[in-house]
């Protein structure tokens, strides 16, 4: 597995229930590499009733999706290194944009 990890790259992870009752093998993006940790946030494939941090991607060979999904900025999670199971790729330029934009909003960076 990878030592570092960059912001918008898309990885499989175990990523945590909101209410740590469980845990599921969810694609995610890395939002920042914090030594033997990485923070990520969800995608999902329901793209609909999206908050306003929520954005859609479409499936490409580079980010590794194969449908349409909702990157949900909301639903963080800093995850150990250990936990990460596969990688799929990135976001495009675009996409990471979209993030940083939704990202700004969420904590109110402006």
């Amino acid at each position: 597995m990878k030592k570092h990890f960059q912001k918008g790259e898309t990885f499989v992870v175990t990523f945590p229930f909101t209410d740590l009752s469980s845990y599921k093998l969810r694609p995610a993006v890395v939002l920042a590499d914090v030594g033997n940790d990485v923070t990520f946030c969800f995608v999902g494939s329901g793209t609909e009733n999206l908050s306003p941090f929520d954005f859609v991607v479409a499936p490409t060979l580079q980010n590794g999706f194969t449908v349409k999904s909702a990157v949900r900025t909301g639903k963080i999670a800093t995850i150990s290194k250990s936990l990460i199971r596969a990688e799929m790729g990135a976001l495009s330029l675009s996409d990471l944009h979209k993030l940083d934009l939704s990202l700004k909003l969420l904590f109110k960076l402006d």
